[in-house]
């Protein structure tokens, strides 16, 4: 993919056409995967609202968040003293004005809310991949990520749609250098998981390729405002490390409760070798799905896709260098896996067909096992 990138010239006819095909493949892949997690629900005979069965795990610590605000004191917890300070502020903070705003609702705004980030980031993906992409191929790649396998956390209150959207908005406002608002997106991102802070990596990589070191080292005229962008892109960050100081003490308290799930950096590659050494274990099946996210990560570099390959590889290396838990949840949720897949099957449309088919089968069986809580498609 080559910088700068043009605009996208379409009729208001056919943006109209486009925008509906996106909303098309949104309501039917959600029709699917929440289909197919109410189906789930019905399988646990609970009587608990439809709300908490897809509220798992994190989603309680979100929903602490919202109504008591983060502890100032550790709790106790299976492993260790925990607390939410692990859980960055910019998404319990989305769902709480979006309950204020949409009473009516209760706790269902969530589902609301989550999905609508979900609606939006195909549209930007949709605008994004098709400055140089075909139609066909941008539309393919936009069912990869509706119907992906841990597609069902873009519909519930986990940070991964608004995570996606805000990464996609990065790219998308980098790539036709609208820096400011690039910048904007990525201090945001930045306060929505931890992985938001190295979105500044791939916007550096995309500046590079617009202008040069020394352009930017002396702020020549038209790169003041790359310069802004990536100073500001850790501000969410930064703003969140200064309230957990005032809070509770500790600037770095997001990372060092980690230890409470198991979470202690290490290297990377005694991680997954772990993993790979024992198949009749469920971390071997993370390992496989991280050896294979590393893989789309060299295939995005041989196609020189620079930026999108250091997101792919930077968002799998960090968890990856503490544990094996959730990182297919954590590989799922960035974009450029898509960007390869597509690309990767491209002109081959029986395999096309296959991974469709794959995708959405898994997307399903996940779904069912989200909402009747089990534990490893966390």
């Amino acid at each position: 993919m080559k910088y700068p990138l043009p605009s996208i010239n379409e009729t208001k006819a056919a943006v109209l056409k486009t925008s509906l095909l996106v909303v098309a493949i949104f309501v039917v892949s959600r029709g699917v995967v929440m289909g197919f997690g109410y189906l789930g629900y019905l399988m646990t005979h609970s009587t608990a609202p439809l709300y908490h069965v897809f509220c798992q795990w994190d989603c309680g610590w979100y929903n602490s968040i919202i109504n008591h605000g983060y502890e100032t004191e550790p709790i106790n917890h299976r492993h260790e003293s925990a607390a939410s300070w692990a859980f960055f502020p910019l998404h319990p903070l989305t769902l709480y004005y979006t309950r204020e705003l949409l009473f009516f609702l209760g706790h269902n705004s969530d589902l609301f809310i989550v999905n609508g980030f979900l609606l939006c980031s195909l549209l930007v993906l949709y605008r994004y991949y098709k400055i140089n992409h075909t139609t066909r191929d941008a539309l393919f790649c936009l069912l990869l990520v509706a119907f992906s396998p841990y597609s069902v956390y873009f519909s519930v209150p986990y940070t991964e749609s608004l995570a996606l959207l805000l990464a996609l908005l990065v790219f998308y406002h980098a790539s036709v250098d609208q820096w400011v608002y690039a910048g904007l997106f990525a201090a945001l991102l930045s306060a929505t998981k931890v992985i938001g802070v190295l979105i500044v990596f791939p916007m550096l990589v995309i500046a590079l390729r617009k202008y040069s070191v020394k352009s930017l080292i002396r702020l020549d005229q038209g790169t003041e405002h790359v310069v802004f962008s990536l100073i500001l892109a850790p501000l969410g960050l930064f703003l969140y490390m200064f309230y957990l100081y005032h809070h509770v003490g500790d600037v770095f308290a997001f990372k060092n409760v980690q230890v409470a799930w198991s979470r202690q950096v290490g290297n990377p590659v005694t991680v997954l070798l772990e993993g790979l050494s024992n198949p009749f274990n469920i971390k071997f099946y993370f390992a496989l799905i991280t050896v294979s996210g590393l893989g789309l990560t060299a295939y995005l570099v041989k196609r020189r896709l620079y930026p999108e390959a250091i997101l792919l590889g930077l968002g799998i290396l960090m968890p990856l260098s503490t544990h094996l838990v959730s990182i297919p949840r954590y590989i799922f949720g960035l974009f450029p896996v898509y960007i390869a897949i597509e690309m990767m099957t491209r002109d081959q449309a029986l395999l096309r067909y296959l991974v469709f088919a794959v995708f959405s089968a898994s997307s399903a069986f996940i779904a069912v096992a989200l909402t009747n809580s089990v534990v490893y498609v966390n």
